[in-house]
């Protein structure tokens, strides 16, 4: 319908015609005045009652028709508030996010060497830590801060046992360690006595019956959240002599793609579902539609820094192909429901489980076993993919109940019908058969061969004009050239003959 006048913005509906359109609907409604106006406020106003969820899940608009429900609102915030905060809580501490603890003594202890044989030495000269930007007390930092060696290691003491290198300092370090940093033997041919796998521990009291704590690794992932320490093989230098750093820190990007991502968007979840508490539907599914659309772009834009990143390092490419189908799937569902709001469910299952599945693929990558529970961040994001999916049998089966619902409260109604059917059938028998006849006759004179449509090719039906400003009146003259070769009531009635001689 276009309500726009001409010479005027197309998309500005003219106030003359929606004025018009407005008293038609409600004469048409035998409403008064205001009450549409009310009832598009507040639908409460006239006595609709609000709906719960069946209202939603049988609407076209089903993301706008929740922010109507206060349930509905209410399971939103429930759902997502606790973990926005919780993500927000680990950007705040990202700064300890897979750093070393501090301990009074720590413990190199080699799993591997580089040429197979069995660790009896530890296969490095030494270790030690280092802190990002390290000062004095009362020293500030300029610019950029770059790794130091920590300036309590000083005063440590090392020592071989077998196939692990003790650390012991003098006491407790008062700041954990940004990183470790390893030297390789400096004899020649001592190559192959490299440890290529190895892990670190640390504790406060050796004696203590408690085991030590695994603090670094040979290896580390970063997994939603978490820095997960493993005994993977390292890049460990053929050189001999050399020192180099392992980082299990979270890099900017990864923080981008396992934390901010969720974060963000999950605040603007938050914050749509403030909205519509406030009454504010049509907002609240803008802000949940640019957010899942956001997300997606924004994993793009990821998956190429990271693509760029690997590639410099020669590979693997677990990370960038992780963002790449994140990004994929969320653009997608966003689309799907930009689109078509009433596949919602099928949008929100769609991205859960591809969400699941790069998730279990990834954890198979990195760590190389099943996807666990293990670590907590990377298990919500699991619970949270199963939430997603669980919303399409949710709405399938409250669709289910409500049309078995409908059709059964139609069912005394329909009972009610074929009893008083049954009494009309029984006072006008003749005249029904009598109707039905006439019926299958005038089906076959218009439909069947050899009938009316054959005899009278010139039939003309037309439509007498009626004023505006009355009810119009459906009156018809019918004229035709028919040779008056028919006969009998179906040429009576159709061809409408004066005289039977075919000028009708």
């Amino acid at each position: 319908i276009s309500c726009s006048d001409k010479g005027r913005n197309p998309r500005m509906p003219s106030r003359r015609l929606l004025d018009k359109l407005a008293l038609h609907s409600q004469k048409a409604t035998l409403t008064a005045a205001n009450t549409l106006e009310d009832w598009r406020k507040d639908p409460r106003t006239v006595g609709v009652a609000q709906k719960g969820m069946s209202w939603i899940v049988l609407t076209t608009v089903p993301i706008e028709y929740c922010a109507r429900v206060p349930l509905c609102i209410a399971v939103v915030l429930l759902l997502s508030l606790p973990y926005a905060l919780y993500l927000i809580g680990i950007l705040a501490t990202s700064g300890a996010l897979g750093a070393i603890p501090p301990y009074s003594h720590y413990r190199f202890t080699c799993l591997e060497h580089r040429n197979g044989s069995s660790c009896s030495s530890p296969g490095i000269a030494t270790f030690g830590f280092q802190r990002m930007g390290e000062k004095t007390k009362g020293e500030r930092s300029l610019g950029q801060t770059f790794p130091c060696d920590a300036s309590d290691l000083l005063r440590g003491q090392f020592q071989v046992e077998g196939a692990s290198m003790s650390l012991s300092l003098p006491q407790k370090a008062g700041a954990a360690y940004s990183m470790m940093y390893l030297v390789t033997n400096g004899g020649e041919g001592s190559e192959g006595g490299d440890a290529v796998r190895f892990v670190l521990e640390g504790t406060d009291d050796p004696s203590a019956p408690e085991p030590w704590a695994v603090v670094g690794g040979s290896r580390s992932i970063k997994y939603y959240g978490a820095s997960i320490v493993t005994d993977g093989p390292a890049e460990t230098p053929m050189g001999r002599g050399e020192r180099f750093t392992i980082d299990s820190r979270f890099g900017t990007l990864h923080w981008g793609l396992f934390v901010f991502l969720d974060a963000a968007f999950m605040a603007a979840v938050v914050a749509a579902g403030v909205v519509a508490w406030r009454g504010r539907a049509v907002a609240f599914k803008k802000v949940v539609v640019c957010a899942w659309v956001a997300k997606g772009v924004f994993a793009g834009a990821l998956f190429l820094l990271l693509l760029a990143e690997e590639h410099g390092a020669g590979g693997p490419y677990d990370y960038s192909l992780h963002a790449g189908g994140s990004a994929a799937a969320w653009t997608a569902g966003g689309v799907l429901i930009y689109r078509h709001e009433y596949l919602f469910d099928w949008g929100f299952a769609f991205v859960g489980a591809t969400d699941l599945a790069f998730q279990a693929h990834l954890y198979q990558t990195l760590v190389g076993r099943p996807l666990h529970t293990q670590p907590a961040a990377g298990s919500l994001k699991t619970l949270c993919c199963f939430v997603w999916m669980c919303v399409l049998p949710y709405s399938a089966a409250l669709r289910i109940l409500m049309m078995r619902r409908a059709v059964s409260n139609l069912t005394p109604g329909k009972a009610m019908y074929e009893e008083a059917w049954k009494a009309v059938v029984y006072t006008q028998d003749k005249e029904l058969k009598r109707l039905a006849r006439l019926v299958a006759e005038t089906s076959r004179a218009i439909g069947g061969g050899g009938g009316l449509r054959q005899r009278c090719p010139d039939v003309v039906v037309k439509r007498r004009r009626s004023s505006l400003l009355r009810i119009p009146r459906r009156k018809f003259s019918i004229s035709s050239s028919c040779d008056g070769s028919m006969r009998g009531p179906t040429a009576v009635d159709n061809c409408n003959h004066g005289n039977g001689n075919g000028n009708g």
